[in-house]
């Protein structure tokens, strides 16, 4: 795996709006994406794993130009992507790609698979319509679905054959990046492990770079080289794979980790008070994010916001505890 940058993205803040209350007096601020600095390597997985709502949906989003940003800038080949066009955005689109987490709501129910998976390269002009049916037949042989199919509509698939058609769609363009926003999510759990090994399949076959986002701590685990634990809009710890399950340094990460699912005989209800307690989504607005639900917190976490910074050789956390 080369460690060349593919995207660099820097103190970026992508901030929602609204009012609420009496005649909507009450102004409201969501902070999606709080600041976030990343590096994001060629031909690399990296893992975006946290609770719901934690902005990562919303941080691939925008990283790709599909939620409007608030600040920060986003260099992707040392180009600022958020600083150009839309018209000049265009020729990059073709390399950001996205894998959406709802194959059902993500195909048109009325174009048959043949006419889905080779759209993208229509729009692009990168083919003719007459070429269309040679190359939906090649997608097909790819994503492991058979010649057959290509007169079919959506609904005539189970969901993980859906799935393969957004993934077959989503690589038809010869993309550089792919942003994967919970992919296997509403999968059965007997069909993840295939969807997994295609999309493995097909980052060594074209060289692909993913941004893996999930909640699944298991399937990270799978998946990624590098992993980016994010709370509340902000990253509180990034490390490589192995090294963040054996050393993990903040004690949100501390706190997935043992919430997730575990097979525990002899003490059944020690999962259940970790469960309870992740589901307290109360946010300092000041200090440290994760400080309400911390309990190794100072003084100095509920004023004053830690910073990211390389606590071990490529280890980082977010945290005044080091």
């Amino acid at each position: 795996m080369t460690t060349d940058k593919l995207f660099s993205i820097k103190k970026l803040k992508t901030y929602f709006y609204g009012k609420t209350g009496f005649l909507n007096l009450k102004k409201y601020e969501v902070k999606a994406v709080d600041n976030v600095n990343l590096e994001i390597n060629q031909n690399e997985i990296l893992g975006l794993v946290g609770e719901s709502g934690s902005g990562k949906t919303t941080l691939g989003r925008t990283l790709l130009r599909l939620a409007p940003h608030t600040s920060g800038e986003i260099f992707y080949n040392d180009i600022d992507i958020l600083k150009i066009s839309q018209s000049e955005f265009r020729k990059y689109r073709r390399d950001l790609q996205i894998i959406f987490q709802d194959p059902n709501s993500s195909l048109n129910p009325r174009m048959t698979v043949g006419d889905l998976l080779t759209e993208p390269l229509i729009e692009h002009r990168i083919i003719s319509k007459k070429e269309r049916r040679l190359k939906a037949l090649e997608l097909l042989e790819i994503i492991g679905l058979s010649a057959e199919h290509i007169d079919r509509y959506p609904h005539e698939f189970s969901g993980g054959q859906r799935q393969r058609i957004v993934i077959g769609r989503a690589i038809s363009l010869n993309p550089k990046f792919v942003v994967c926003d919970e992919p296997v999510s509403a999968l059965d759990v007997s069909i993840r492990a295939q969807i997994l090994n295609l999309m493995m399949e097909l980052k060594q076959k074209y060289q692909l770079t993913y941004l893996f986002i999930t909640h699944d701590i298991s399937v990270v685990r799978f998946i990624a080289n590098r992993i980016a634990v994010m709370f509340a809009g902000n990253i509180l710890e990034l490390a490589e794979n192995t090294e963040l399950f054996d050393n993990p340094l903040h004690p949100y990460t501390e706190l997935l980790l043992t919430s997730a699912p575990k097979i525990n005989i002899e003490n059944k209800n020690s999962k259940t008070k970790k469960t309870e307690q992740i589901e307290n989504i109360k946010i300092s607005s000041s200090g440290c994010p994760f400080f309400f639900r911390c309990e190794k917190k100072k003084e100095r976490c509920a004023i004053e916001k830690p910073k990211l910074q390389e606590i071990k050789t490529n280890h980082f956390a977010a945290c005044w505890f080091f």
